[in-house]
């Protein structure tokens, strides 16, 4: 499907590719989209880790054709300017897809007119906002998840840009099994997903698991993540953890952590901080029903209440524990919401309609 190496050139700028994070995905997921469609891909990091071999362990994965061009955050600023600007105007991209990255905004006043620069913008919070703003005039468009984001983007920079700004939708990739049935009397299996962190709602999980113990609930949760939370959640569910009710792995590979979506009956993830929700679609394409933190404009884009899932004040942890009872105890209704769930990522959140959509512009450039 590769075309020939007249093809666009492309680099994708992050500041770093690490294990389990959702800004790492999403760049290895569209440079995989680009490589298979016939560009020419670098991938730079101006902030990697120098023991961290990640990134490179991945896109070797997807490619050996990639070039990565890594600069490490040991080394001075001053050093990674330079640098970072003498492999840009070396290898004269026809695209530039900036990530978060601040060193690479500040350099676009520097970097060649030929070169269209994409800024995407990943997380609703006025310091995504004003990374992307940094240089706007030499910003060719911008690339928001959600309309939410596309808005409050536009809101922050006085809609100086709005005629750039277009909403396309993170795509995830497709379970590639059938979805199993929930309709069973097992116990019934919660999944979490993400940084141990409080903007993302780990801290609500121990609270919520006490109050179905005591409505005699037969229930297993499994963890997946780390982070500053970490310690305190093991010594939180250190019983449960001993009897094997709880699961903690940590971080662990990709493909892993579609299998234990593929298995969980209830993705619970009382996030109060997401961009998009990259991990509920995820989830919800492998027919984890999401019980999930109502997040306005960006969650609520996803997850259709009473419909594939439920949404839940953040902080209400009573509103958690009635949802995964309701669900407990009607089992043929969690096995709907399951098929709706697939269906909802299937149609609106593929991989294969971000690929079209991305595409359509890169390619008419």
């Amino acid at each position: 499907m590769n075309k020939s190496k007249n093809s666009k050139r492309v680099i994708l700028a992050v500041p770093n590719l690490s294990k389990g994070s959702g800004l790492s995905r999403y760049v290895l997921t569209v440079t995989e989209i680009l490589i298979n469609n016939g560009f020419q891909v670098a991938v730079l990091t101006t902030h990697e880790n120098q023991n961290d071999d990640f990134g490179k362990a991945e896109l070797k994965k997807i490619n050996p054709d990639i070039l990565y061009k890594p600069f490490f955050s040991n080394e001075s600023k001053i050093i990674r300017y330079f640098k970072t600007l003498r492999f840009i105007r070396s290898y004269k991209p026809d695209i530039l897809i900036n990530n978060y990255n601040g060193l690479i905004q500040q350099l676009l006043p520097f970097i060649s007119a030929h070169t269209k620069v994409f800024h995407v913008i990943h997380n609703d919070a006025p310091d995504f906002y004003r990374m992307a703003s940094l240089n706007g005039s030499n910003v060719y468009g911008y690339i928001a998840p959600t309309n939410a984001i596309a808005e409050n983007f536009n809101t922050y920079s006085s809609g100086r840009y709005a005629n750039r700004v277009k909403v396309i939708s993170h795509g995830v990739r497709d379970s590639g099994s059938e979805i199993a049935d929930r309709n069973h009397n097992k116990p019934l299996s919660l999944l979490f997903v993400g940084v141990l962190s409080t903007h993302k709602g780990p801290q609500f999980l121990y609270p919520i698991t006490e109050i179905l113990k005591n409505k005699d609930i037969n229930f297993s949760l499994t963890i997946i993540g780390d982070g500053v939370l970490a310690p305190e959640m093991k010594h939180q569910f250190d019983p449960e953890i001993k009897s094997g009710k709880v699961r903690m792995t940590g971080v662990i590979p990709h493909e892993d952590v579609y299998k234990e979506m593929s298995k969980a009956d209830i993705f619970l993830y009382p996030t109060n901080c997401d961009a998009f929700g990259l991990v509920i679609a995820e989830a919800m394409m492998n027919g984890a029903v999401p019980v999930v933190g109502l997040i306005p404009g960006v969650t609520d884009n996803l997850v259709k209440e009473g419909f594939d899932g439920y949404l839940v004040k953040p902080t209400y942890v009573k509103g958690f524990a009635d949802r995964i009872e309701q669900l407990h105890n009607d089992r043929e209704l969690l096995s709907q919401l399951s098929l709706n769930s697939y269906d909802t990522a299937k149609n609106k959140l593929s991989e294969s309609i971000m690929t079209g959509n991305y595409l359509n512009i890169f390619n008419n450039l």
